[in-house]
């Protein structure tokens, strides 16, 4: 039964299967190893909350989705946030490198 269903879907639905398994899925855990490799996990856990902010950014310019006032304003807090967290972690690793060489 799965070998005849996938043999009669259409061309857009073979698509969007295979966009759906890519993108949303595999690249994003493959950056996410990426990147728990170079900064540790917790670094790269942060920047999981950016996937929500992207999602607004990414149905605003490829749907024409008119985000509401509140997706906007939440949007630009979690980016706040998640730089935020990134920048305090630079000054960190900056002062301890500095006491370090002392």
């Amino acid at each position: 039964m799965l070998g005849t269903d996938f043999l009669n879907i259409s061309f857009r639905s073979a698509i969007s299967v295979i966009y759906l398994g890519l993108f949303p899925t595999v690249i994003p855990y493959i950056i996410l190893a990426y990147l728990t490799s170079r900064v540790g996990s917790a670094e790269a856990a942060i920047s999981l909350y950016l996937t929500p902010a992207l999602s607004f950014f990414l149905a605003w310019l490829l749907l024409k989705d008119i985000p509401s006032v509140a997706a906007i304003v939440g949007s630009i807090i979690t980016l706040c946030g998640v730089l935020l967290t990134h920048s305090k972690r630079r000054a960190v690793v900056k002062k301890t490198r500095f006491t370090i060489q002392r």
